[in-house]
């Protein structure tokens, strides 16, 4: 059992943002090239040692009940409204961040899906 201040782990060193720009067309097809990006962010988050093992510390310290997945949930959105500072996008621009990122820096236009 880890205690209450104590990391099990360190985490990956803040590195240069990879940037790409992309062109998006409006309407529905922009958003659906959006979702696939965020798609994609979402299952290297998925598979990313630092982010399971914080999700795992953070339901841990919140003595979720084996199993009780819709309180796993809760627990993680829970934390990251309270411990992610939201930042609004640009005007005309959508900014997209990956899940290590956004835990790396504590701040981020987080889409809640991360986990």
């Amino acid at each position: 059992m880890m205690t209450q201040n104590r990391m099990r782990y360190l985490p990956a060193p803040l590195t240069r943002p990879r940037i790409t720009h992309e062109w998006l067309p409006n309407g529905i097809a922009g958003t659906k090239r959006t979702v696939e990006r965020i798609a994609k962010l979402i299952k290297h988050g998925s598979h990313d040692f630092y982010v399971r093992q914080a999700a795992i510390d953070i339901i841990l310290r919140a003595s979720v009940s084996a199993k009780s997945y819709l309180e796993e949930i809760n627990t993680l959105f829970r934390w990251v409204q309270r411990n992610i500072r939201y930042t609004k996008d640009p005007y005309r621009l959508e900014l997209i961040s990956s899940a290590l990122r956004i835990l790396q820096l504590q701040i981020g236009d987080v889409m809640m899906l991360w986990f």
